[in-house]
């Protein structure tokens, strides 16, 4: 099984431990596998990746970066010189298979990087398998030509999909349903978030420390302005509490701005920005916090979607506390395995932050039970056959 993505293995983000995920499960079913990367994300110039094949942090999940080069270049010219290598590569790859018995698949893909690589799947007859996390058409985080374009190139692979693709994967039942009205013959399966329990050890926290954590995007949908706004209003109940970000800035959103706004700055000593990670460090940095917050707004994007960090989350076995957007209601209970508010709630989202430290002990039991039953919905093993088709 081949994946083909564009993004920039090693890093911490969830994308990445859903591959390892996915590398991992189909080593345990003896599938061969192999995922390669077409071009570095945006975010690629962080330093954290630095061959451009091999394995992941030791563990047996192979990948290759098909243009040979880890980090994007600064020129437009030099992009497109490494989307051809890239293309060529990936070309090179599929003539050496055989149609019967490789399957190939392809995460979030996009017009203008995957199209070449689609056509010679379809060419040379290749099973063909699509994942969808969220319907990203419609994601707009600013104006600017370089978004409209990109929301352009998914609308096209959208509406493409009967073309190009044998079976769908989406994370949601609400994006199930709006490809089975779309294209009412396409076989369309559900691919919940995985993650790897093995990953995270969980270690009991006697008493707190007084972090809040978050993992991801910077960005609007992801409620970030929201975070900082109850954080800094928190601090006038706890003075002892810390933010920790982890994760990048999008185009668009001004994390300096929203931290000014709040009589913040990235050089106050409770406020940590950490930038991209590697995914080795992303258990050790949710584990030392002691709640972890998923704040994403009442968007169309954010209730097709579901945001994969939450199988993260979740993994530590801390407290979290997550907007009832997407599914998320459906598979988690308030005050029971997570702290469930209202997108777009400042006021419930700081009554949450401030009752989880007054009632610590119960905030501690909220985050061991939320492993559990995450554990019963996100476990890799119980998921792999649905990535296989098996």
């Amino acid at each position: 099984m081949l994946f083909f993505f564009n993004g920039d293995f090693g890093e911490g983000n969830a994308a990445n431990a859903r591959f390892l995920c996915y590398g991992k499960g189909l080593n345990q079913q003896a599938i061969d596998n192999h995922f390669y990367v077409i071009r570095p994300s945006e975010f690629g110039d962080s330093g954290i990746n630095t061959h451009s094949k091999g394995q992941v942090q030791g563990v047996n999940v192979n990948f290759t970066y098909l243009g040979g080069e880890t980090i994007r270049r600064k020129s437009i010219g030099g992009r497109i010189f490494m989307l051809l290598k890239a293309w060529a590569k990936a070309f090179a790859i599929l003539r050496q298979e055989s149609p019967g018995q490789t399957k190939l698949y392809f995460y979030g893909p996009q017009l203008i990087t995957h199209l070449p690589i689609l056509l010679s799947a379809r060419f040379f007859g290749f099973h063909t398998t699509y994942e969808l996390t969220e319907l990203h058409s419609i994601k707009q985080e600013s104006a600017a030509w370089k978004t409209r374009l990109a929301s352009l190139s998914h609308f096209f692979i959208q509406e493409s999909i009967p073309v190009f693709c044998d079976r769908l994967l989406v994370t949601t039942r609400r994006l199930q349903l709006f490809y089975k009205r779309k294209f009412p013959y396409q076989h369309v399966a559900i691919m919940l978030v995985v993650f790897d329990s093995d990953r995270f050890s969980y270690q009991t926290m006697a008493e707190p420390v007084f972090r809040l954590g978050y993992l991801g995007s910077f960005g609007e949908k992801d409620g970030v302005a929201g975070i900082v706004e109850a954080f800094a209003k928190c601090r006038q109940h706890l003075p002892e509490l810390k933010l920790r970000l982890i994760g990048y800035q999008t185009a668009g959103f001004d994390l300096a701005k929203v931290l000014a706004q709040n009589g913040l700055s990235s050089h106050d000593p409770f406020v940590e920005i950490t930038g991209q990670v590697s995914t080795a460090e992303i258990p050790t940095l949710l584990s030392a916090c002691d709640l972890l917050l998923m704040n994403r707004i009442n968007s169309k994007f954010a209730n097709l979607g579901y945001p994969i960090k939450l199988g993260e989350y979740m993994a530590t076995g801390r407290a979290v506390l997550a907007t009832k957007v997407s599914d998320i209601a459906q598979h988690f209970t308030h005050r029971e395995n997570a702290y469930l508010i209202e997108p777009e709630n400042i006021d419930q989202l700081i009554e949450n932050i401030i009752w989880h430290y007054n009632n610590f002990q119960k905030g501690t039991q909220i985050g061991i039970q939320g492993r559990t039953r995450a554990t019963e919905l996100f476990e890799y093993r119980n998921k792999i056959g649905v990535v296989s088709g098996q």
